[in-house]
């Protein structure tokens, strides 16, 4: 799949924070990339709800309401690897849990659940 200049919105978890929403164009060749890892400048190490749109021209995002949001960590990059590292044990995991035939919303909560504590862990 091809994201060819998607707009994404990325807004701090957890909801509620006071720090707005930030928007930027992202260029993602998934065939060539399937982790989807880039740099989006002057955003704080954290756990962000991130969500598609399309550019309105003025380098803002009309956010698309019928694709639901994901969570993503932003990690700086002298973490990335430790970060990344610690993300793939927990795909094991995860892996395990849906072999097992846990639902949607239980693989949903574990990735939160580890986004959530390796965005603590940026702090540590």
């Amino acid at each position: 799949m091809y994201l060819k200049a998607v707009t994404v919105s990325v807004s701090p978890l957890p909801e509620g924070t006071t720090a707005k929403a930030r928007d930027f164009s992202l260029d993602w060749d998934r065939s060539v990339d399937s982790e989807g890892v880039t740099t989006l400048p002057g955003l704080a190490p954290g756990a962000y709800s991130l969500e598609k749109g399309s550019p309105d021209g003025a380098e803002n995002c009309i956010l698309d309401t019928d694709t639901p949001s994901a969570w993503v960590l932003i990690v700086p990059e002298d973490k990335f690897t430790q970060i990344d590292k610690a993300w793939k044990e927990s795909a094991v995991q995860l892996k395990e849990l849906e072999v097992a035939g846990a639902s949607a919303r239980i693989l949903a909560t574990f990735r939160h659940t580890v986004i959530s504590y390796l965005a603590d862990s940026l702090s540590e």
